[in-house]
């Protein structure tokens, strides 16, 4: 190889490293590497879930036989979404509820299809959420084939209802957004698997490794 080709074989290679990683980027060269699927995977995961309470379909009644219990219908109802009345079923043996949504309440339900996540489940939103930027990431870890990235990732609320930032929501126990625009969310802290290939599996937010095992 001639002097001239060395020379610019060698600047294309520093300009790659320059650009997968940054002097002092918390960011791993690895992650910027696959960062388009692992943003798009998280995504997918976050659109309908950091921001949203999955409960529902409502009315709710307590005494429906084959039915799973609404574990959040209390913080629902402390939040203002929901009313809650005593069942025509209960007894004076049986204790029954039936849920109703509140005006407030019906603003915020949907059983609509998310655009990102697919997720069809009803769901009271205060936002759809997507990933704002990666705020530093580990170097890869091979785990039988697989690449294990820790992440901490900054979310942003789309959209906010005025509700996200309100005290009133503090039953709902939803991380609260920044106001103004983006409003971002605190910094969520997971590990992202990624096929052999590259593609995004699954994150394992309580797989640890490196300097993380103990946080």
């Amino acid at each position: 190889m001639s002097l001239l080709k060395f020379a610019v074989v060698a600047a294309a290679g520093i300009g790659i490293w320059v650009w997968l990683k940054q002097p002092g980027d918390p960011v791993s060269a690895d992650a910027r590497k696959h960062q388009g699927a692992i943003v798009h995977g998280l995504d997918r995961e976050i659109s309908s879930q950091l921001m949203c309470i999955h409960e529902g379909p409502f009315p709710f009644d307590t005494s429906a036989r084959g039915r799973l219990p609404c574990q959040r219908c209390e913080d629902l109802k402390a939040a203002g979404l929901l009313t809650r009345s005593e069942s025509p079923e209960a007894t004076p043996e049986r204790v029954a509820w039936r849920y109703e949504l509140t005006d407030l309440g019906k603003a915020l339900y949907t059983q609509e299809q998310d655009p990102v996540s697919g997720d069809r489940a009803p769901r009271l939103c205060l936002a759809r959420t997507k990933v704002h930027h990666l705020a530093s990431a580990q170097p890869a870890l091979n785990i039988s084939g697989r690449m294990a990235i820790g992440v901490d990732y900054v979310a942003e609320a789309v959209d906010p209802h005025p509700l996200a930032f309100d005290p009133a929501a503090q039953p709902l126990k939803l991380p609260v957004p920044a106001r103004g625009v983006p409003a971002l969310l605190p910094p969520v802290r997971t590990t992202v698997m990624l096929t052999p290939w590259g593609e995004f599996s699954e994150t394992d937010p309580t797989f640890r490794y490196g300097s993380r095992v103990n946080d």
